[in-house]
Protein backbone atom coordinates (compact mmCIF):
# COMPACT_ATOMS: atom_id res chain seq x y z
CA UNK A 1 0.00 0.00 0.00
CA UNK A 2 2.87 2.39 0.86
CA UNK A 3 4.46 1.80 -2.51
CA UNK A 4 1.16 2.55 -4.26
CA UNK A 5 0.74 5.83 -2.38
CA UNK A 6 4.34 6.77 -3.15
CA UNK A 7 3.88 5.97 -6.84
CA UNK A 8 0.67 7.98 -6.94
CA UNK A 9 2.33 11.04 -5.37
CA UNK A 10 5.24 10.82 -7.79
CA UNK A 11 2.89 10.46 -10.75
CA UNK A 12 0.84 13.49 -9.71
CA UNK A 13 3.98 15.65 -9.33
CA UNK A 14 5.23 14.40 -12.71
CA UNK A 15 1.94 15.30 -14.42
CA UNK A 16 1.66 18.70 -12.78
CA UNK A 17 5.29 19.89 -12.81
CA UNK A 18 6.73 18.20 -15.92
CA UNK A 19 4.40 16.62 -18.46
CA UNK A 20 1.87 19.48 -18.37
CA UNK A 21 4.52 21.95 -19.55
CA UNK A 22 5.59 19.79 -22.51
CA UNK A 23 2.13 19.00 -23.83
CA UNK A 24 1.07 21.07 -26.80
CA UNK A 25 -2.48 21.87 -27.86
CA UNK A 26 -3.48 18.41 -29.19
CA UNK A 27 -1.78 16.61 -26.28
CA UNK A 28 -3.70 18.74 -23.76
CA UNK A 29 -6.97 18.02 -25.58
CA UNK A 30 -6.21 14.29 -25.55
CA UNK A 31 -5.63 14.45 -21.79
CA UNK A 32 -8.93 16.28 -21.25
CA UNK A 33 -10.93 13.84 -23.41
CA UNK A 34 -9.25 10.73 -21.95
CA UNK A 35 -10.11 11.78 -18.39
CA UNK A 36 -13.73 12.70 -19.17
CA UNK A 37 -13.25 16.46 -19.05
CA UNK A 38 -14.73 19.17 -21.25
CA UNK A 39 -13.71 22.58 -22.59
CA UNK A 40 -16.43 25.02 -21.64
CA UNK A 41 -18.04 26.80 -24.57
CA UNK A 42 -16.83 24.34 -27.23
CA UNK A 43 -18.29 21.13 -28.66
CA UNK A 44 -15.97 18.12 -28.73
CA UNK A 45 -15.22 18.31 -32.46
CA UNK A 46 -14.32 22.02 -32.07
CA UNK A 47 -11.89 21.64 -29.15
CA UNK A 48 -8.92 22.20 -31.46
CA UNK A 49 -10.22 25.71 -32.25
CA UNK A 50 -10.31 26.79 -28.60
CA UNK A 51 -7.58 29.25 -27.48
CA UNK A 52 -4.64 27.48 -25.85
CA UNK A 53 -4.96 29.32 -22.47
CA UNK A 54 -8.53 27.98 -22.12
CA UNK A 55 -7.38 24.47 -23.07
CA UNK A 56 -4.50 24.63 -20.58
CA UNK A 57 -6.83 25.70 -17.76
CA UNK A 58 -9.21 22.81 -18.51
CA UNK A 59 -6.27 20.35 -18.60
CA UNK A 60 -4.87 21.71 -15.31
CA UNK A 61 -8.29 21.24 -13.66
CA UNK A 62 -8.41 17.63 -14.91
CA UNK A 63 -4.94 16.91 -13.47
CA UNK A 64 -5.96 18.46 -10.14
CA UNK A 65 -9.09 16.31 -9.85
CA UNK A 66 -7.76 13.12 -11.48
CA UNK A 67 -8.60 9.97 -9.49
CA UNK A 68 -5.29 8.25 -10.25
CA UNK A 69 -2.44 9.99 -12.05
CA UNK A 70 -0.38 6.79 -12.05
CA UNK A 71 -3.16 4.72 -13.65
CA UNK A 72 -3.56 7.37 -16.36
CA UNK A 73 0.17 7.39 -17.17
CA UNK A 74 0.31 3.59 -17.08
CA UNK A 75 -2.56 3.34 -19.54
CA UNK A 76 -1.21 5.79 -22.15
CA UNK A 77 2.32 4.31 -22.02
CA UNK A 78 1.37 0.62 -21.93
CA UNK A 79 1.82 -0.18 -25.64
CA UNK A 80 5.11 1.72 -25.96
CA UNK A 81 6.54 0.23 -22.74
CA UNK A 82 6.37 -3.26 -24.27
CA UNK A 83 8.88 -2.24 -26.96
CA UNK A 84 11.44 -1.17 -24.35
CA UNK A 85 10.81 -3.89 -21.77
CA UNK A 86 13.98 -5.98 -22.30
CA UNK A 87 16.46 -3.10 -22.78
CA UNK A 88 19.15 -1.92 -20.41
CA UNK A 89 19.23 1.73 -19.34
CA UNK A 90 21.85 2.59 -22.00
CA UNK A 91 19.96 0.67 -24.70
CA UNK A 92 16.71 2.35 -23.60
CA UNK A 93 18.15 5.85 -24.08
CA UNK A 94 19.86 4.87 -27.34
CA UNK A 95 16.59 3.62 -28.84
CA UNK A 96 14.75 6.64 -27.44
CA UNK A 97 17.23 9.01 -29.09
CA UNK A 98 16.79 7.16 -32.41
CA UNK A 99 13.00 7.66 -32.27
CA UNK A 100 13.01 11.06 -33.98
CA UNK A 101 9.26 10.89 -34.65
CA UNK A 102 8.51 10.54 -30.93
CA UNK A 103 7.69 13.79 -29.13
CA UNK A 104 9.41 15.04 -25.96
CA UNK A 105 6.32 14.44 -23.83
CA UNK A 106 6.12 10.78 -24.95
CA UNK A 107 9.82 10.22 -24.21
CA UNK A 108 9.43 11.85 -20.81
CA UNK A 109 6.49 9.56 -19.90
CA UNK A 110 8.42 6.42 -20.91
CA UNK A 111 11.46 7.47 -18.85
CA UNK A 112 9.33 8.22 -15.78
CA UNK A 113 7.31 4.99 -15.98
CA UNK A 114 10.26 2.68 -16.72
CA UNK A 115 12.83 4.23 -14.35
CA UNK A 116 11.00 6.24 -11.62
CA UNK A 117 13.95 6.09 -9.21
CA UNK A 118 16.41 7.29 -11.86
CA UNK A 119 13.94 10.02 -12.79
CA UNK A 120 14.01 11.25 -9.19
CA UNK A 121 17.82 11.25 -9.25
CA UNK A 122 17.93 13.24 -12.49
CA UNK A 123 15.24 15.81 -11.66
CA UNK A 124 17.81 18.59 -11.31
CA UNK A 125 19.19 17.82 -14.79
CA UNK A 126 15.67 17.75 -16.24
CA UNK A 127 14.77 21.01 -14.47
CA UNK A 128 17.92 22.64 -15.90
CA UNK A 129 17.00 21.39 -19.40
CA UNK A 130 13.49 22.79 -19.05
CA UNK A 131 14.82 26.15 -17.86
CA UNK A 132 17.27 26.31 -20.81
CA UNK A 133 14.54 25.13 -23.26
CA UNK A 134 16.56 22.04 -24.18
CA UNK A 135 15.11 18.54 -24.76
CA UNK A 136 14.14 17.28 -21.27
CA UNK A 137 16.25 14.09 -21.44
CA UNK A 138 19.42 15.72 -22.76
CA UNK A 139 22.58 14.63 -20.86
CA UNK A 140 20.67 12.15 -18.67
CA UNK A 141 22.91 9.25 -19.74
CA UNK A 142 26.28 9.58 -21.49
CA UNK A 143 27.13 6.78 -23.94
CA UNK A 144 30.23 6.54 -26.12
CA UNK A 145 29.82 6.18 -29.90
CA UNK A 146 31.20 2.64 -30.04
CA UNK A 147 28.79 1.58 -27.29
CA UNK A 148 25.90 3.16 -29.19
CA UNK A 149 26.76 1.16 -32.32
CA UNK A 150 26.88 -2.04 -30.31
CA UNK A 151 23.51 -1.36 -28.69
CA UNK A 152 21.89 -0.48 -32.00
CA UNK A 153 23.12 -3.81 -33.31
CA UNK A 154 21.51 -5.61 -30.36
CA UNK A 155 18.21 -3.77 -30.73
CA UNK A 156 17.71 -4.74 -34.38
CA UNK A 157 16.65 -8.13 -35.63
CA UNK A 158 19.83 -9.91 -36.76
CA UNK A 159 17.95 -13.11 -37.47
CA UNK A 160 16.03 -11.49 -40.33
CA UNK A 161 19.26 -10.09 -41.75
CA UNK A 162 20.86 -13.55 -41.77
CA UNK A 163 17.87 -14.99 -43.64
CA UNK A 164 17.88 -12.22 -46.26
CA UNK A 165 21.66 -12.46 -46.72
CA UNK A 166 21.40 -16.21 -47.31
CA UNK A 167 18.59 -15.75 -49.84
CA UNK A 168 20.62 -13.11 -51.71
CA UNK A 169 23.78 -15.21 -51.86
CA UNK A 170 21.86 -18.24 -53.15
CA UNK A 171 19.68 -16.65 -55.82
CA UNK A 172 20.72 -13.08 -56.68
CA UNK A 173 24.48 -12.73 -56.29
CA UNK A 174 25.45 -14.74 -59.37
CA UNK A 175 22.94 -12.83 -61.54
CA UNK A 176 24.19 -9.50 -60.20
CA UNK A 177 27.84 -10.35 -60.89
CA UNK A 178 26.94 -11.11 -64.53
CA UNK A 179 25.13 -7.77 -64.90
CA UNK A 180 27.71 -5.70 -63.00
CA UNK A 181 29.88 -5.22 -66.10
CA UNK A 182 26.99 -3.60 -67.98
CA UNK A 183 25.39 -1.35 -65.35
CA UNK A 184 25.07 -0.73 -61.64
CA UNK A 185 21.85 -2.49 -60.60
CA UNK A 186 21.99 -1.56 -56.91
CA UNK A 187 19.88 1.19 -55.31
CA UNK A 188 20.41 2.53 -51.79
CA UNK A 189 17.71 2.32 -49.13
CA UNK A 190 17.26 6.11 -49.23
CA UNK A 191 16.74 6.01 -53.00
CA UNK A 192 14.17 3.23 -52.72
CA UNK A 193 12.22 5.03 -49.98
CA UNK A 194 12.24 8.25 -52.01
CA UNK A 195 11.05 6.63 -55.26
CA UNK A 196 8.75 3.92 -53.79
CA UNK A 197 10.19 1.46 -56.35
CA UNK A 198 7.88 -1.50 -56.95
CA UNK A 199 8.97 -4.70 -55.14
CA UNK A 200 9.41 -8.01 -56.94
CA UNK A 201 12.71 -7.46 -58.77
CA UNK A 202 15.16 -7.82 -55.88
CA UNK A 203 15.98 -4.13 -55.37
CA UNK A 204 14.91 -4.15 -51.70
CA UNK A 205 16.82 -7.37 -51.04
CA UNK A 206 20.00 -5.88 -52.58
CA UNK A 207 19.60 -2.65 -50.63
CA UNK A 208 19.10 -4.58 -47.38
CA UNK A 209 22.15 -6.73 -48.13
CA UNK A 210 24.48 -3.86 -49.01
CA UNK A 211 23.10 -0.98 -46.94
CA UNK A 212 21.87 -2.60 -43.71
CA UNK A 213 23.75 -0.01 -41.63
CA UNK A 214 21.96 2.76 -43.51
CA UNK A 215 18.61 1.19 -42.58
CA UNK A 216 19.47 1.53 -38.89
CA UNK A 217 19.79 5.28 -39.36
CA UNK A 218 16.36 5.67 -41.02
CA UNK A 219 13.41 6.91 -38.99
CA UNK A 220 11.27 4.17 -37.46
CA UNK A 221 8.25 4.80 -39.70
CA UNK A 222 10.49 4.54 -42.78
CA UNK A 223 12.09 1.33 -41.47
CA UNK A 224 8.66 -0.27 -40.97
CA UNK A 225 7.58 0.75 -44.50
CA UNK A 226 10.86 -0.63 -45.89
CA UNK A 227 10.39 -3.96 -44.06
CA UNK A 228 6.97 -4.40 -45.66
CA UNK A 229 8.40 -3.75 -49.12
CA UNK A 230 11.37 -6.05 -48.38
CA UNK A 231 9.06 -8.91 -47.41
CA UNK A 232 6.98 -8.42 -50.56
CA UNK A 233 10.20 -8.50 -52.60
CA UNK A 234 11.34 -11.69 -50.88
CA UNK A 235 8.06 -13.58 -51.23
CA UNK A 236 7.55 -12.52 -54.86
CA UNK A 237 11.05 -13.60 -55.88
CA UNK A 238 10.91 -16.83 -53.88
CA UNK A 239 7.67 -17.85 -55.60
CA UNK A 240 9.06 -16.86 -59.03
CA UNK A 241 12.26 -18.83 -58.50
CA UNK A 242 10.31 -21.90 -57.40
CA UNK A 243 7.95 -21.71 -60.39
CA UNK A 244 10.75 -21.25 -62.91
CA UNK A 245 12.72 -24.14 -61.42
CA UNK A 246 9.71 -26.47 -61.64
CA UNK A 247 9.04 -25.34 -65.20
CA UNK A 248 12.64 -26.04 -66.18
CA UNK A 249 12.45 -29.41 -64.48
CA UNK A 250 9.40 -30.41 -66.57
CA UNK A 251 11.09 -29.18 -69.78
CA UNK A 252 14.14 -31.35 -69.12
CA UNK A 253 11.97 -34.39 -68.45
CA UNK A 254 10.14 -33.86 -71.74
CA UNK A 255 13.43 -33.56 -73.60
CA UNK A 256 14.61 -36.79 -72.02
CA UNK A 257 11.46 -38.58 -73.08
CA UNK A 258 11.81 -37.35 -76.69
CA UNK A 259 15.44 -38.46 -76.77
CA UNK A 260 14.63 -41.94 -75.55
CA UNK A 261 12.03 -42.32 -78.29
CA UNK A 262 14.61 -41.61 -80.95
CA UNK A 263 16.95 -44.40 -82.04
CA UNK A 264 19.37 -42.13 -83.86
CA UNK A 265 22.50 -41.17 -81.97
CA UNK A 266 21.07 -42.77 -78.86
CA UNK A 267 24.41 -43.04 -77.11
CA UNK A 268 25.27 -39.38 -77.76
CA UNK A 269 21.86 -38.34 -76.53
CA UNK A 270 22.19 -40.47 -73.42
CA UNK A 271 25.53 -38.90 -72.55
CA UNK A 272 24.02 -35.49 -73.04
CA UNK A 273 21.08 -36.35 -70.85
CA UNK A 274 23.34 -37.67 -68.14
CA UNK A 275 24.92 -34.25 -67.98
CA UNK A 276 21.49 -32.65 -67.97
CA UNK A 277 20.40 -35.05 -65.23
CA UNK A 278 23.30 -33.87 -63.08
CA UNK A 279 22.30 -30.29 -63.74
CA UNK A 280 18.74 -31.27 -62.95
CA UNK A 281 19.84 -32.72 -59.62
CA UNK A 282 21.49 -29.40 -58.87
CA UNK A 283 18.32 -27.59 -59.86
CA UNK A 284 16.25 -29.90 -57.70
CA UNK A 285 18.53 -29.24 -54.75
CA UNK A 286 18.16 -25.51 -55.34
CA UNK A 287 14.41 -25.98 -55.59
CA UNK A 288 14.34 -27.73 -52.22
CA UNK A 289 16.43 -24.94 -50.73
CA UNK A 290 14.07 -22.37 -52.24
CA UNK A 291 11.05 -24.19 -50.79
CA UNK A 292 12.73 -24.31 -47.39
CA UNK A 293 13.67 -20.64 -47.67
CA UNK A 294 10.12 -19.82 -48.73
CA UNK A 295 8.70 -21.64 -45.70
CA UNK A 296 11.10 -19.80 -43.42
CA UNK A 297 10.21 -16.50 -45.09
CA UNK A 298 6.50 -17.16 -44.63
CA UNK A 299 7.14 -17.65 -40.91
CA UNK A 300 9.24 -14.47 -40.84
CA UNK A 301 6.49 -12.58 -42.67
CA UNK A 302 3.86 -13.72 -40.20
CA UNK A 303 6.07 -12.88 -37.22
CA UNK A 304 6.81 -9.43 -38.56
CA UNK A 305 3.15 -8.85 -39.40
CA UNK A 306 2.28 -9.74 -35.82
CA UNK A 307 4.97 -7.37 -34.55
CA UNK A 308 3.59 -4.64 -36.80
CA UNK A 309 0.03 -5.33 -35.62
CA UNK A 310 1.20 -4.93 -32.02
CA UNK A 311 3.28 -1.85 -32.87
CA UNK A 312 1.96 1.70 -32.56
CA UNK A 313 3.28 2.41 -36.02
CA UNK A 314 0.75 1.65 -38.69
CA UNK A 315 0.23 2.47 -42.35
CA UNK A 316 -2.96 4.45 -42.84
CA UNK A 317 -5.78 1.90 -42.44
CA UNK A 318 -9.03 3.34 -41.18
CA UNK A 319 -12.60 3.85 -42.41
CA UNK A 320 -13.83 7.41 -42.91
CA UNK A 321 -10.33 8.80 -43.40
CA UNK A 322 -9.27 10.49 -46.63
CA UNK A 323 -6.22 12.21 -48.06
CA UNK A 324 -7.12 15.14 -50.30
CA UNK A 325 -4.37 16.01 -52.80
CA UNK A 326 -3.66 17.55 -56.18
CA UNK A 327 -0.55 15.42 -56.70
CA UNK A 328 -0.70 12.21 -58.79
CA UNK A 329 -2.42 9.41 -56.88
CA UNK A 330 0.49 7.07 -57.60
CA UNK A 331 2.72 9.07 -55.26
CA UNK A 332 0.41 8.24 -52.35
CA UNK A 333 -0.47 4.61 -53.04
CA UNK A 334 2.61 3.26 -51.22
CA UNK A 335 1.14 4.70 -48.02
CA UNK A 336 -2.64 4.97 -48.48
CA UNK A 337 -5.30 2.69 -49.94
CA UNK A 338 -6.42 4.14 -53.34
CA UNK A 339 -10.02 4.32 -52.09
CA UNK A 340 -8.90 6.81 -49.45
CA UNK A 341 -7.26 9.23 -51.91
CA UNK A 342 -9.46 12.12 -53.10
CA UNK A 343 -7.82 13.90 -56.04
CA UNK A 344 -8.62 17.36 -57.34
CA UNK A 345 -7.22 19.49 -60.16
CA UNK A 346 -8.41 23.02 -59.38
CA UNK A 347 -9.18 25.09 -56.29
CA UNK A 348 -12.88 25.09 -57.22
CA UNK A 349 -12.86 21.28 -57.34
CA UNK A 350 -11.38 21.23 -53.83
CA UNK A 351 -14.19 23.44 -52.53
CA UNK A 352 -16.86 21.26 -54.20
CA UNK A 353 -15.25 18.15 -52.76
CA UNK A 354 -15.38 19.58 -49.22
CA UNK A 355 -18.97 20.75 -49.67
CA UNK A 356 -19.91 17.08 -50.20
CA UNK A 357 -17.67 15.85 -47.36
CA UNK A 358 -18.85 13.34 -44.78
CA UNK A 359 -18.99 15.12 -41.43
CA UNK A 360 -18.16 11.83 -39.67
CA UNK A 361 -14.91 11.43 -41.63
CA UNK A 362 -11.48 13.02 -41.18
CA UNK A 363 -9.83 14.75 -44.16
CA UNK A 364 -6.07 15.31 -44.33
CA UNK A 365 -5.48 18.03 -46.95
CA UNK A 366 -2.10 18.07 -48.68
CA UNK A 367 -1.38 21.80 -48.85
CA UNK A 368 0.86 21.36 -51.92
CA UNK A 369 0.28 24.39 -54.24
CA UNK A 370 -2.29 25.94 -51.88
CA UNK A 371 -1.70 29.54 -50.81
CA UNK A 372 -2.22 30.75 -47.24
CA UNK A 373 -5.29 32.65 -48.40
CA UNK A 374 -6.80 29.55 -50.00
CA UNK A 375 -6.17 27.45 -46.87
CA UNK A 376 -7.84 30.12 -44.75
CA UNK A 377 -10.86 30.19 -47.09
CA UNK A 378 -11.12 26.38 -47.11
CA UNK A 379 -11.01 26.23 -43.31
CA UNK A 380 -13.63 29.00 -43.03
CA UNK A 381 -16.05 27.44 -45.54
CA UNK A 382 -15.77 23.88 -44.22
CA UNK A 383 -16.04 24.52 -40.49
CA UNK A 384 -18.20 21.43 -39.94
CA UNK A 385 -15.62 19.15 -41.60
CA UNK A 386 -12.93 17.50 -39.46
CA UNK A 387 -9.74 18.23 -41.37
CA UNK A 388 -6.02 18.82 -40.95
CA UNK A 389 -3.58 20.45 -43.35
CA UNK A 390 -0.38 18.44 -43.88
CA UNK A 391 2.86 19.36 -45.61
CA UNK A 392 6.45 18.28 -46.18
CA UNK A 393 7.86 15.06 -47.62
CA UNK A 394 5.60 12.02 -48.03
CA UNK A 395 7.15 10.18 -45.03
CA UNK A 396 6.71 13.36 -42.94
CA UNK A 397 3.04 13.71 -43.94
CA UNK A 398 2.41 10.02 -43.27
CA UNK A 399 3.99 10.33 -39.81
CA UNK A 400 1.71 13.30 -39.06
CA UNK A 401 -1.38 11.28 -40.00
CA UNK A 402 -0.22 8.20 -38.07
CA UNK A 403 0.54 10.29 -34.98
CA UNK A 404 -2.96 11.77 -35.13
CA UNK A 405 -4.58 8.32 -35.51
CA UNK A 406 -2.48 6.75 -32.75
CA UNK A 407 -3.34 9.58 -30.37
CA UNK A 408 -7.04 9.40 -31.17
CA UNK A 409 -7.21 5.59 -30.91
CA UNK A 410 -5.12 5.54 -27.73
CA UNK A 411 -7.28 8.02 -25.89
CA UNK A 412 -10.57 6.57 -27.17
CA UNK A 413 -9.45 3.24 -25.74
CA UNK A 414 -8.59 4.80 -22.39
CA UNK A 415 -11.95 6.47 -22.21
CA UNK A 416 -13.79 3.23 -23.01
CA UNK A 417 -11.84 1.45 -20.25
Amino acid sequence: MEKSVKDEKRAHVFLKDYLYHYLRKEGLINLIVATGGTIQGFSKNKYIKAPEPIIRKAARDQIRHMKSSYAYLEKISESEMEKYAELTVDEFFTKLNMAEDMKDDEKLILFFMKYPELFEEKREVIDANMKAKRPPLENIVQVENKEILQMVSNINDNQLKNKVDRFYELYLQEEEEEEAAEEDVKMTISELLETAYSPGEGHYIRAFYYDYDELLLEEEADREAFYRLLLTDLVTLALTERFESKHKFLDVLQELKDALESSEQLEVQLEKKEKEAKQLATELQKLKEIERAHDVLEEEVEQLREQLRQSSIRLIERDHLYVVTNRPKEQWTSYVDPSQILHYETYDELNRLLEEADEQAVYFIDQHCLSSKQMFEVEHRAQSVMMRFISGSFPAMVRTIIYYLESELRYETIKKD
